[in-house]
């Protein structure tokens, strides 16, 4: 044992330190060995639950890609099935963050070959980007929740809805992947805006698959249901486009300006 005092080390049993002369309490020694003890168990508990937590986060995305793998080889017999309840927000969140990031790059890079007609910055920076198309994609799937919830009169959670609309568009989300590619890539020719233009269009694709497989309880037809949903959706984004984008639509007058400055 040693000294409490000085950290000398005495012989056990001693009640006085042979190197300061401190006086030694054995009971206060023992109590504090004791602490030792209940610090050393509490910290196994603390390594413990750390590396459950760990296992339950390899877990969780061992289990979303195999989700992913899933409705990517049967999006809607699969994505129907699923029922995990974070797993639809992960999609969406994903999806909107490589598209708009495939996007902003893309439009670094072709803003880069007409150093004349255009300023060498976009007018909106990426996270405004994201936020705007992030929205979007929520705004699509909660139009079409409260379709199936108040007009089909569905009680599914809306968790376990996400879910499976999201797994429905699990190919949009490759889709969003390749955008992303694409825009790292910086590819100058038609194929770009090709695979932009298709992604952005699909993005409505799990709210029809969605509307044309919930039961409806013949409450209204699917087709009147789907048009509910597109028109509320397309006036809804027509606002957040005036009042997210309008940087970008005075961005474009200025560049139709200086183009025909420049005789085009």
């Amino acid at each position: 044992m040693h000294c409490p005092n000085c950290g000398h080390e005495i012989e056990k049993g001693a009640h006085f330190c042979t190197s300061c002369g401190a006086k030694l309490d054995h009971e206060a020694s023992a109590a504090s060995a004791a602490g030792a003890r209940e610090e050393q168990a509490a910290g196994r508990d603390v390594s413990v639950a750390n590396e459950q937590r760990t296992g339950e986060g390899i877990g969780i995305i061992s289990d979303y890609w195999e989700f992913i793998v899933a409705t990517l080889k049967q999006p809607f017999s699969q994505g129907i099935k699923a029922t995990n309840g974070i797993f639809g927000y992960v999609s969406i969140v994903l999806a909107a963050l490589l598209l708009s990031a495939g996007i902003y790059q893309w439009l670094n890079h072709l803003m880069a070959l007409f150093p004349d007609f255009v300023s060498a910055k976009l007018p909106f920076d990426f996270i405004h980007l994201f936020l705007f198309v992030l929205v979007d994609c929520f705004l699509i799937a909660v139009l079409t929740y409260l379709v199936v919830k108040w007009i089909y009169r569905n009680s599914i959670p809306f968790n376990q809805f996400l879910t499976k609309y999201a797994g429905q568009g699990t190919p949009v989300l490759v889709l969003t992947a390749v955008t992303f590619l694409i825009g790292l890539a910086g590819l100058q020719s038609t194929l770009p805006v090709f695979i932009m233009a298709l992604t952005i269009g699909l993005l409505f694709l799990p709210s029809t698959t969605t509307l044309f497989a919930v039961e409806n309880h013949g409450r209204l037809d699917r087709i009147y249901a789907y048009l509910i949903t597109y028109v509320a959706t397309a006036l809804i984004q027509a606002l957040l486009f005036r009042i997210a984008m309008q940087p970008v639509i005075d961005s474009l007058h200025s560049l139709i300006n200086s183009l025909s400055d420049y005789g085009f």
